[in-house]
Parts: C-alpha cells; sequence; structure tokens
C-alpha cells in the first residue's frame, strides 16, 4: 500500500423539546429534532455520491499515470467480494473499479439514533445525533474539511452542535518512489508470492508526519486476511497470516538494508 487516506470524524447534534414527546399528542405540533438532521443530512450528499459540502474537497489531487498504471493492473472486477459481504452493488458513483473508489474521498453516516435505548416507542424524540465521518486524499487538510463541515451545517442548521472527534492527514507515496521496489522485492522473498501494489490504503493511520514532515517514505503491507472484520464484532487474524507476516516483515526489512 502506497500511503493511506486521512480522516476527519464528527458527530451532529440536534435537540427538539425538553424530554420526548407523545407523537399522538404533540404530532404536528412539537418539532422533531430526527426529521431536521435527515434533511441536514440529504443537503450534505447527492444521491449520485457526491458530496455537497462546499470546499469540502478543496485540494483533493487526482491519481498520478504511475498511480493509475498501478489500479490497471491488479486484479479486475469485485463480485466475488460484494457476494461475500451480502451486496450486489457499489455506492455511487457508477462506473468507477473497486480500488479507484479506494484512492477517492468519502463522506459516511456511521449511526444515526434518537437515543432511544433501542426500544420502538411512539414518542417525537427530543434529541437526534449523527456520526460520521469523511475519509481524505492526498492535497486535502483535515482542518480545511473540519472548517467546511462547519461553514455547511450553520448555514441550513445554526441549531446544530457539531463535535470534531479524531482525525489524521493524508499521506501519498508515488510508485517511482526510490524503495517502492525494494519494498516488493521484499515482501515477494518474505511472503513467497508476488505483492500486489495499490496507490493507497483506504483506512487512515498516522503517517503523514514522517512523510510531510521528515520527508520519509511510507508504504503499509497488509499481512492479515481479507476477511478480518476491522472495527467489527469478531475482528480477527488468521494465525498463519501472522506466522507469514513474520517472514514477510524480515523480507522487506532485508531488501531495505539493502538500499540505505
Amino acid at each position: 500500500m502506497l500511503g493511506v487516506r486521512g480522516i476527519v470524524t464528527f458527530r451532529v447534534r440536534l435537540t427538539g423539546a425538553v424530554a420526548p414527546l407523545h407523537s399522538g399528542n404533540w404530532g404536528g405540533v412539537a418539532p422533531n429534532p430526527a426529521w431536521r438532521l435527515v434533511r441536514l443530512l440529504a443537503s450534505m450528499r447527492a444521491p449520485d455520491g457526491t458530496v455537497l459540502i462546499d470546499g469540502a474537497h478543496d485540494g483533493a489531487e487526482p491519481l498520478s499515470a504511475s498511480e493509475r498504471a498501478a489500479i490497471e493492473a491488479l486484479p479486475a472486477g469485485a463480485g466475488a467480494v460484494l457476494k461475500n459481504l451480502g451486496v450486489d452493488v457499489m455506492e455511487p458513483p457508477a462506473g468507477l473499479g473497486f480500488h479507484e473508489r479506494l484512492a477517492r474521498p468519502t463522506f459516511t453516516i456511521n449511526s444515526l439514533t434518537c437515543e432511544d435505548a433501542g426500544e420502538h416507542r411512539t414518542i417525537i424524540p427530543n434529541v437526534a445525533v449523527a456520526k460520521c465521518d469523511m475519509r481524505l486524499v492526498a492535497g486535502q487538510r483535515a482542518a480545511d474539511v473540519k472548517a467546511a463541515i462547519l461553514r455547511h451545517v450553520a448555514s441550513r442548521e445554526p441549531a446544530a452542535e457539531v463535535t470534531f472527534g479524531g482525525s489524521m492527514e493524508p499521506h501519498r507515496t508515488l510508485p517511482e518512489t526510490l524503495y517502492t521496489q525494494a519494498v516488493i522485492r521484499g515482501a515477494r522473498a518474505g511472503l513467497g508470492e508476488d505483492p500486489l501494489v495499490i496507490p493507497a490504503l483506504g483506512g487512515s493511520l498516522p503517517i503523514a508526519e514522517f512523510g510531510d514532515a521528515l520527508g520519509i517514505p511510507c508504504y503499509g503491507i497488509p499481512l492479515a486476511n481479507a476477511d478480518e472484520r476491522n472495527h467489527a464484532p469478531n475482528e480477527n487474524m488468521e494465525v498463519d497470516r501472522f506466522l507469514r507476516g513474520v517472514s514477510g516483515a524480515a523480507g522487506v526489512l532485508l531488501a531495505l538494508g539493502g538500499v540505505l
């Protein structure tokens, strides 16, 4: 993996009355913060996947020719992957390949709640909360994305409370970087098979400080099984993958030692 996407996490909270209200006695009378929240979220992304938050994608750099060539060399098609996930279509927009999508910015709703404790009560909620994240690509900066989110929310729901969680900057390592071929050779020797070269990890890691501040190119070598269920129940790593990872890491270190 040549570099990573960055991330900005945030929460949007809207309130209504001082307490939940009976939806029969107060329906059509008391304002519902849940409807205000879903309208706000709908204003942030179009049905075709376009992010409508003005300025959120400012600076995002397109893939270079060498990065596109790396993507084109990867196995095509994501049908089997989608089937294992239990879905048959990818997110909009249409016409983009699996790996190209992982090199683009995203806007994700992680959860929606009205703080109902899991019960179905016929009420008008007094609180509605959305937890979201945006993945960033090279050229974007977390501070600019945060500012864009605040402006968008303030212009449509001034009473909404926006709080930010963790954030990381994106980092980009181009395929033609000095150490790329050494990493590939080392991974091949240590893992016993040809590695695939992917322009960016879809997730985020705090490596921009090394790449941007110190000028050190950064690489990721995924060692776990593809169905490790990151951040989900039963997150796992197969023992064989762990053991192969030891030899894979050793191979890369030995190869880099021949370059440095």
